[in-house]
């Protein structure tokens, strides 16, 4: 299979540059995005088709894009968070003009960035070099 692309939330913008990374599938396609009554009908709705959609979510080899609403975006990390221990995302950087993958691995309550270019080197999700890393660098 190839890879997906889950964009958490369409909105009018050009996606073009994130089918470089798989086949683009929308979680949410319409204006609704989550209301302040959290059982509200179309809170159901939403809710509904996000864990439909993302029953798909491979962690090894789909991407999670968010895009519109935060919390729909939120909404599409937690149910993926919630049945696998990795999390891939791409974030646009508006400077370079393209997507860069980022991959979030959590092991026993510790949350770990990896790059995409060398998954082997765990970073701390602030970014450090892991203290270990650190010594056999001899620095």
């Amino acid at each position: 299979m190839s890879n997906i692309v889950f964009v958490s939330h369409e909105i009018p913008v050009d996606y073009s540059h994130a089918e470089a990374f798989g086949e683009l599938r929308f979680v949410i396609r319409d204006a609704k995005d989550i209301d302040n009554l959290s059982d509200s009908v179309n809170n159901k709705e939403v809710l509904t088709r996000t864990r439909r959609v993302l029953a798909d979510y491979d962690p090894n080899r789909d991407y999670l894009l968010i895009s519109g609403s935060p919390y729909v975006g939120a909404l599409c990390a937690f149910i993926i968070g919630t049945h696998h221990s990795k999390i891939r995302f791409l974030r646009w950087s508006g400077i370079r003009k393209m997507y860069f993958p980022l991959e979030f691995v959590t092991i026993k309550e510790r949350v770990y960035e990896t790059r995409e270019k060398d998954p082997g080197q765990p970073l701390r999700a602030d970014g450090d070099q892991r203290a270990e890393d650190s010594i056999d660098s001899g620095s």
